[in-house]
């Protein structure tokens, strides 16, 4: 707004035509034109004045026809260089707007709510089209923004519902928040190369059927495209940085590609994009947010670059994703990344992802997976209630968390390395189909439930790192017969076992031992059970061969062999067990005559 100078207003009406004074008050600027400051007259069509009396009218001022209800067109001369803040804000009959060249621009909230603007003419000297300038012209049915634009400021056209089409010209550096938000009959966008950035929300529920975005724009906005509900078609040219958070969120989108400029894709940025089926993740991307692909319903196919160093929480929840492959440049898979992705049935981690976050695979159809030793931290219910049936830790893996595989009813094996120290509360809990566990040496916690419900293992082999056994980390296994100690009595209460119906056994040598842990007998075991190779059982005839073995009573012990002793492969022949003491159990088999050496071994079950 220019300087005025302190005139008395009566002075100015004594220069003024009769006609002019009757209608319009105005000041005097420093530079001895006038800005009109108010209107009294009638309405209808009004022509504003290029002159009055000597001086130039410069500026429509600050909410100088506010609320003027029987204006219903207005021709503004080409003296006029700028249209001040809420200039004709509330006009609610006024139609049409001529603007003549001259004006360069049109403040905040110019012709904010003239409900029956249809038309209006944009000069093409016209720089700068100000916040909320044609808010809720809801009349408006076409716009020209001429090349001279650089800027439009926000909400500056949102809720024209009778707009239909857009072209915003390659000068403009920012189309601003919500710009043509609510513009609901807006269909067609065109987005010149040269625009720069897209702000929050600018396009958010119009009805945009397809959009180029170009590679000048560095920022597509949060919000940008958000709820816009026929958009099926986008196009993002390689050049775009940062798409915002919820950018495309709600919208009809079939297919994506985002370019290798991309760096960051924003939080919930496809969310809820259901009829999304094919995501192309260019190797470039670094980040993809929060709920990025989140209800994606139709999401079949992703493909994840190395570039990538992290999947953000629930990035891929409730897709129907069928396979993925997270390269080794991930540094961290997030929170219920691919939560009920009940089609996923493979996914590959490739050494180098340092972390599983919690629930990443809850729910999903996997049968197998491999968990790198890259991998320090699998979080609690990292794969709880899906498919596997194998699962391999490898060394490295140093924390499984709570509830990591529970209910995955399907698996029967898992073997947990040395270099994890706890396992975590109800980690195994109701794997009803778990038949074998190997606990390795340098576990040093089994956690509270860890084993609870698996019922359907008969046998577990606890190393000596082992220190301490939590609240009923082994109830209801109700198959469980055998528990075999390799070290000193651990810490552990009467819930450890609970209604369990098996034999605890421990080794010569160890410490802490009574009669009972957990609620259970426990009983010294003789780690070397023998083959009485020198006893007269030890004999070939009646075409079979055979031994009395010796050992504890009432411990199991499987009788294998193999054929050849540089690489031997272990074949179970019998499992067998003493029940008298001082007693023996023999064994016999056919006999081989059809190879050079046969070698026989004891084991544990």
């Amino acid at each position: 707004m220019k300087r005025t100078w302190a005139f008395l207003l009566v002075m100015l009406l004594l220069v003024a035509p009769a006609a002019v004074k009757a209608q319009f008050y105005y000041s005097v600027n420093a530079d001895n034109t006038l800005t009109i400051t108010g209107y009294s007259g009638s309405g209808g069509a009004v022509s504003i004045p290029a002159n009055i009396g000597n001086m130039a009218v410069a500026d429509i001022g600050t909410n100088a026809f506010e609320n003027q209800t029987n204006l219903t067109s207005v021709t503004i001369p080409g003296s006029v260089t700028c249209i001040e803040d809420g200039a004709f804000q509330s006009c609610g009959r006024l139609n049409s707007v001529t603007i003549s060249n001259g004006v360069s621009s049109i403040g905040n909230g110019a012709f904010y709510y003239c409900t029956s603007l249809a038309s209006i003419t944009i000069p093409g000297i016209l720089t700068n089209i100000g916040d909320e300038a044609f808010y809720r012209c809801i009349s408006l049915t076409s716009v020209t923004i001429p090349d001279s634009v650089t800027s439009i400021g926000d909400w500056a056209f949102s809720y024209c519902t009778s707009l239909a089409s857009v072209t915003i010209p390659g000068n403009v550096t920012n189309i601003g928040e919500f710009a043509f938000s609510d513009c609901t009959s807006l269909t067609n966008a065109t987005i010149s190369n040269g625009v720069t950035e897209i702000g929050d929300s600018a396009f958010s529920f119009t009805r945009l059927t397809s959009v180029i975005i170009p590679g000048s724009v560095t920022n597509i906005g949060e919000g940008a495209f958000q709820a816009c509900g026929g958009l099926t078609n986008t196009v993002i040219s390689n050049g775009v940085s940062e798409i915002g958070d919820s950018a495309f969120s709600g919208t009809s989108l079939v297919s994506v590609t985002i370019p290798g400029s991309v760096t960051n894709i924003g939080n919930e940025a496809f969310d809820g994009c259901y009829g999304l089926k094919s995501v192309t993740i260019c190797n470039g991307v670094t980040r993809i947010g929060e709920g990025a692909f989140y209800d994606c319903l139709s999401l079949t196919n992703v493909t994840i670059p190395r570039s990538l160093t992290s999947i953000g929480d629930s990035a891929f929840s409730y897709t129907r994703l069928t396979s993925v492959t997270i390269p080794g440049s991930v540094i961290t898979v997030g929170d219920s990344a691919f939560y009920e992705c009940s089609s996923l049935t493979n996914a590959t981690i490739a050494n180098g992802v340092t972390s599983i976050g919690a629930e990443a695979f809850d729910s999903t159809s996997l049968t197998s997976i491999t968990i790198p030793g890259s991998v320090t931290n699998i979080g609690d219910g990292a794969f709880e209630i899906s498919g596997l049936t194998i699962v391999t830790i490898s060394n490295g893996v140093t924390s499984i968390g709570a509830d990591a595989l529970y209910e995955c009813s399907l698996l029967t094996s898992v073997t947990i390395p040395g270099s994890v120290t706890n396992s975590g509360n109800e980690a195994f809990d109701c794997c009803t189909s778990l038949t074998n566990v190997t606990i390795s040496n340098g576990v040093t916690i089994i956690g509270a439930y860890a084993f609870c419900s698996c019922s359907r293992l008969a046998g577990v082999t606890i190393p000596g790192s082992v220190t301490e056994i939590e609240d009923y980390a082994f109830y209801e296994c109700y198959s469980l017969t055998s528990v075999y100690f390799q070290g000193n009595a651990p810490s552990g209460d009467s819930t450890v076992f609970l209604y369990d119906n098996a034999t605890v056994y421990y080794l010569p040598g160890t410490t802490g031992w009574s009669s009972s842990f957990g609620d259970l007998q426990a009983v010294l075991l003789n780690p070397q059970p023998l083959i009485q190779a020198n006893s007269a059982s030890f004999d070939a005839g009646d075409n079979q061969f055979g031994f009395n073995i010796t050992g504890t009573i009432n411990v199991p012990i499987v009788v294998e062999a193999c054929t050849n002793l540089a690489s031997p492969v272990w074949t179970p022949l019998q499992t067998i067990t003493i029940t008298v003491t001082n007693g023996y159990f023999y064994f016999s088999e056919s006999l081989q005559r059809n190879i050079s050496g046969r070698y026989y071994r004891l084991r544990s079950p």
